[in-house]
C-alpha cells in the first residue's frame, strides 16, 4: 500500500456546507491528485455506523459490496456528486483509493 499527500488540494470551510476539498491550482487532467489508505469495515461494523456522523463519509467496497472502507487523508471529504471533476479508483487488495483529475 502506498499513500501520495497532495500539495495541489487543501481542505476549507465551504459556506453553508462544512468542511471541502478544493484545488490550490488548476490540475491537468491525468494527474493522480491522492492516493488514499482506507479502513475496511465489517458488514456488521457498517451497520452500526449507519447511525452516526460517519454515515455521510464511507464508500460501499469489496466486488460484493457488503463492506464498508472510510478513507483517511482527504479523500473521505471529497464532493460526491455524480458530475464530479475528478474520478476514484479503488484497490480492493492493497487498499488504497486513487483520485484522479
Amino acid at each position: 500500500m502506498y499513500y501520495i499527500k497532495s500539495e495541489l488540494i487543501e481542505v476549507r470551510e465551504s459556506i453553508g456546507k462544512g468542511k471541502g476539498v478544493f484545488a490550490k491550482r488548476n490540475i491537468k487532467p491525468g494527474t493522480i491528485v491522492e492516493c488514499s489508505p482506507v479502513l475496511v469495515l465489517s458488514a456488521k461494523d457498517t451497520k452500526a455506523l449507519e447511525s452516526t456522523f460517519l454515515y455521510n463519509y464511507y464508500f460501499i467496497w469489496g466486488d460484493k459490496g457488503r463492506k464498508t472502507a472510510i478513507a483517511l487523508g482527504y479523500c473521505s471529504l471529497y464532493n460526491h456528486d455524480y458530475h464530479s471533476n475528478c474520478i476514484y479508483e479503488t484497490d480492493y487488495e492493497d487498499l488504497p483509493i486513487v483520485t484522479g483529475k
